[in-house]
């Protein structure tokens, strides 16, 4: 999982091994493509990948984590 610096409205995941996957594109009414992913993937994977994302931006204070210099923020210096 990542999310480029530089713009901040894309991320990419990468999944590897999913137990079932789709992929179908349709048209809408102005007649452009509309793409449809599935993917089914272990929901402890979800929790990780979860977790993972909402560490890297920083979302803990938005969930009632802690945050700033709060014991278990990442942005604490201690662990």
């Amino acid at each position: 999982m990542s999310s480029d610096d530089d713009n901040v409205n894309t991320a990419t995941l990468s999944i590897e091994n999913p137990a079932k996957f789709s992929v179908s594109y349709s048209e809408n009414n102005n007649s452009s493509a509309m793409g449809h992913l599935i993917v089914e993937i272990p929901v402890s994977v979800l929790d990780e990948m979860a977790i993972a994302w909402c560490k890297q931006r920083k979302l803990q204070g938005a969930l009632g984590g802690p945050v700033g210099q709060e014991w278990g923020s990442p942005d604490a210096d201690y662990k």
